[in-house]
């Protein structure tokens, strides 16, 4: 994977423009702890461990980010779950660019990707206090579902799903 492919543009945010990345850049992993430092302080943990980039270097998987000017401002990533599911995980905004439509759009480029790969259907996880994240995905047709038997959930956990 390169550094970036040429991108879509954000509708409305006309110097934002989305396209593959390696997740393995500095900058994508700064993002990554970025989101992960963000959730730490809402649910009162301490992450230690990196980010597993490396879950977005499988095959049928993917790493997308939104820049503007070159600099990163969002993030997401699909992997596979199963033969037909691919699972988004890692959808972060920074937040001096949040409500401006860029989550969203990622969301639909990540969604297009999936079904480029194959994908019949598309999970998400959030956690219960990131209201913003469960509205958006309940506005693009996921479905609240039950998280049992998902070992990479933690009980905070809110998972949703949606077909393609």
């Amino acid at each position: 994977m390169g550094n970036e492919d040429d991108g879509t543009p954000v509708p409305g945010v006309g110097s934002v423009v989305i396209g593959a990345a390696d997740p393995f850049l500095p900058e994508a992993i700064e993002m990554l702890w970025e989101m992960r430092r963000e959730i730490d302080s809402m649910y009162g943990e301490v992450t230690t461990s990196p980010p597993p980039q490396e879950e977005f270097t499988v095959p049928r998987a993917a790493f997308l980010v939104a820049r503007s000017g070159g600099a990163p401002v969002a993030c997401g990533g699909l992997r596979p779950w199963d033969e037909v599911t691919g699972i988004i995980k890692r959808l972060y905004v920074s937040p001096a660019w949040r409500r401006k439509g860029i989550a969203r759009q990622l969301m639909r480029e990540l969604e297009a990707k999936a079904g480029e790969l194959g994908y019949r259907r598309v999970m998400v996880d959030t956690g219960y206090l990131q209201s913003g994240a469960i509205a958006l995905y309940a506005s693009l047709g996921y479905v609240k579902v039950p998280c049992t038997g998902r070992k990479d959930v933690k009980d905070w956990g809110v998972c949703l799903e949606k077909g393609l």
